[in-house]
């Protein structure tokens, strides 16, 4: 794990490497998730024959990108739910997550035309418009977490998922990594994001503001580019957090966040 800039999330560095070590460690965090038959990454273990021979290195590090974004929306925009509200789950990298529909939509839309030449960017909003939204407050059975045009915002996360490519650089030479090796570290970089959302200040934001009006104020934009756009106010993005990165043959893939110490309403 690296880290970016001086900044660190809620709580020591100590006590995220301590949180990322209990969420790898099966002992520790419980026994892992079952995979199910229905699996969007690749298989979880790789033989001895797949081990000497070449693998889909891009197929890992796409579904390891769309995980990351998925776990990162699950924390932000499914806590705990009413019953009546159920929601689709998936098994992978030995991690259940929540499926937030549209997010994944967008995110399968992503993978088709943006990867692997765009970076993923997902960023995580409070509407801050003072006319009051249409939709009704009580909670459905359907999400709108989508930022809406004409809408006001204040960036609160700015998650950016890239996959560097290497390939072809001058003096760079491909590196010997065993796929085994390759599997295992895509799954503890999962693990260690979603182990360590909780000491992002975001979090208290979504405690706070409970399940109906997290599903309300909280909104969301998925993109290739960091750039902000109209109405997306991203002054208080003043640290910075990374996780990786993770090598292969071909690239490296990392993990970054950007985000505001102060996430309340004015």
């Amino acid at each position: 794990m690296s880290y970016l800039g001086d900044q660190t999330p809620r709580g020591t560095r100590s006590e995220l490497h301590q949180s990322a070590a209990s969420s790898a460690n099966p002992q520790s965090s419980g026994p892992p998730f079952r995979i199910s038959r229905q699996v969007s990454a690749p298989a979880m273990t790789c033989s001895r024959s797949e081990d000497k021979e070449h693998i889909n290195f891009d197929k890992w590090v796409c579904s390891v990108m769309l995980k990351v974004a998925q776990v990162v929306a699950e924390a932000r925009f499914l806590p705990p739910l009413p019953k009546h509200w159920e929601t689709v789950k998936r098994h992978d990298f030995f991690l259940e997550t929540r499926i937030v529909k549209e997010v994944d939509d967008d995110l399968q839309s992503w993978s088709e035309k943006c990867f692997p030449a765009h970076p993923l960017v997902l960023i995580i909003a409070m509407d801050v418009s003072q006319e009051p939204l249409s939709s009704p407050r009580q909670p459905t059975a359907a999400l709108n977490c989508r930022e809406a045009p004409d809408r006001k915002y204040r960036v609160l996360e700015m998650w950016n998922i890239s996959y560097e490519s290497t390939a072809g650089q001058a003096g760079q030479r491909p590196r010997e990594i065993k796929p085994a090796v390759f599997v295992k570290q895509l799954v503890l970089l999962v693990r260690t994001v979603h182990s360590c959302l909780r000491l992002l200040p975001c979090h208290q934001t979504v405690a706070k503001l409970g399940c109906r009006d997290a599903c309300m104020s909280l909104k969301y934009r998925l993109s290739h580019s960091t750039q902000l756009q109209a109405g997306e106010d991203g002054g208080g993005l003043a640290h910075e957090y990374g996780f990786g990165p993770v090598e292969n043959p071909a690239g490296r893939v990392f993990v970054q966040v950007r985000y505001a110490a102060e996430q309340g309403r004015d």
